[in-house]
Protein backbone atom coordinates (compact mmCIF):
# COMPACT_ATOMS: atom_id res chain seq x y z
CA UNK A 1 0.00 0.00 0.00
CA UNK A 2 1.87 2.82 -1.57
CA UNK A 3 0.83 6.73 -1.98
CA UNK A 4 0.07 7.28 -5.63
CA UNK A 5 0.24 10.72 -7.27
CA UNK A 6 -3.05 10.84 -9.02
CA UNK A 7 -3.74 14.75 -10.33
CA UNK A 8 -1.48 17.77 -11.02
CA UNK A 9 -2.71 20.69 -10.58
CA UNK A 10 -2.53 23.92 -12.33
CA UNK A 11 -2.97 26.27 -9.07
CA UNK A 12 -3.13 25.83 -5.39
CA UNK A 13 -6.87 26.20 -5.83
CA UNK A 14 -7.47 23.36 -8.04
CA UNK A 15 -5.14 21.26 -5.84
CA UNK A 16 -7.56 22.08 -2.77
CA UNK A 17 -10.45 21.36 -4.60
CA UNK A 18 -9.57 18.08 -6.09
CA UNK A 19 -8.17 17.06 -2.55
CA UNK A 20 -11.39 18.43 -0.92
CA UNK A 21 -13.52 16.08 -3.42
CA UNK A 22 -11.94 13.29 -2.41
CA UNK A 23 -11.74 13.76 1.20
CA UNK A 24 -16.03 14.09 0.82
CA UNK A 25 -15.91 10.66 -0.72
CA UNK A 26 -13.77 8.76 2.58
CA UNK A 27 -10.78 9.15 -0.14
CA UNK A 28 -7.11 10.02 2.40
CA UNK A 29 -5.75 12.51 0.18
CA UNK A 30 -2.59 15.00 0.28
CA UNK A 31 -1.45 17.89 -1.72
CA UNK A 32 2.02 17.94 -2.29
CA UNK A 33 4.45 20.36 -3.97
CA UNK A 34 5.67 19.40 -7.57
CA UNK A 35 9.64 19.75 -8.93
CA UNK A 36 8.12 22.26 -11.30
CA UNK A 37 11.53 22.81 -13.21
CA UNK A 38 10.18 20.15 -15.69
CA UNK A 39 6.92 20.84 -16.01
CA UNK A 40 5.18 23.91 -18.06
CA UNK A 41 2.73 24.98 -15.34
CA UNK A 42 2.26 22.29 -12.71
CA UNK A 43 3.26 23.41 -9.38
CA UNK A 44 1.24 21.09 -7.04
CA UNK A 45 0.16 17.43 -7.34
CA UNK A 46 -2.65 15.42 -5.07
CA UNK A 47 -1.49 11.89 -3.88
CA UNK A 48 -3.90 9.17 -3.10
CA UNK A 49 -2.53 7.28 0.10
CA UNK A 50 -3.61 3.92 -0.20
CA UNK A 51 -3.05 2.02 -3.38
CA UNK A 52 -6.46 0.46 -3.24
CA UNK A 53 -8.83 3.82 -3.84
CA UNK A 54 -7.03 4.82 -6.64
CA UNK A 55 -9.57 2.88 -9.27
CA UNK A 56 -12.57 4.96 -7.05
CA UNK A 57 -10.21 8.05 -7.66
CA UNK A 58 -9.82 8.16 -10.79
CA UNK A 59 -13.89 7.37 -11.42
CA UNK A 60 -14.50 10.45 -9.01
CA UNK A 61 -11.96 12.83 -10.57
CA UNK A 62 -13.72 11.82 -14.12
CA UNK A 63 -17.37 12.14 -12.70
CA UNK A 64 -16.73 15.54 -11.92
CA UNK A 65 -14.66 16.80 -15.44
CA UNK A 66 -11.69 16.40 -13.77
CA UNK A 67 -8.71 14.46 -15.64
CA UNK A 68 -6.54 11.93 -13.36
CA UNK A 69 -3.42 12.23 -13.82
CA UNK A 70 -2.83 8.92 -16.42
CA UNK A 71 -4.85 11.29 -18.81
CA UNK A 72 -3.37 14.43 -18.57
CA UNK A 73 0.34 14.95 -18.61
CA UNK A 74 2.40 11.60 -18.37
CA UNK A 75 3.11 9.38 -21.19
CA UNK A 76 5.50 6.80 -19.73
CA UNK A 77 7.04 5.51 -16.47
CA UNK A 78 10.24 4.74 -15.36
CA UNK A 79 11.32 1.37 -14.96
CA UNK A 80 14.03 2.12 -12.65
CA UNK A 81 12.49 4.61 -9.94
CA UNK A 82 8.74 4.76 -10.93
CA UNK A 83 8.73 8.58 -11.55
CA UNK A 84 5.89 9.86 -14.37
CA UNK A 85 7.62 11.46 -17.09
CA UNK A 86 5.99 13.45 -19.86
CA UNK A 87 6.00 12.45 -23.29
CA UNK A 88 8.75 14.93 -24.71
CA UNK A 89 11.31 13.15 -22.20
CA UNK A 90 13.65 10.60 -23.54
CA UNK A 91 14.92 10.53 -20.10
CA UNK A 92 14.00 10.10 -16.09
CA UNK A 93 14.25 13.46 -14.65
CA UNK A 94 14.43 11.71 -11.40
CA UNK A 95 17.44 8.80 -11.87
CA UNK A 96 18.25 9.41 -15.15
CA UNK A 97 17.31 6.57 -16.71
CA UNK A 98 16.37 6.19 -20.95
CA UNK A 99 12.98 5.65 -21.83
CA UNK A 100 12.40 2.29 -22.30
CA UNK A 101 11.14 2.54 -25.69
CA UNK A 102 13.89 4.70 -27.32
Amino acid sequence: MSPTRIYVARHDADAEIVKDLLTREAIEAHVVPVDSTHLRFATLAVWVAHEEDVDRTRAILAEHGQAPLSNAFWSWRCARCGEDIEEQFDECWNCGAARPDR
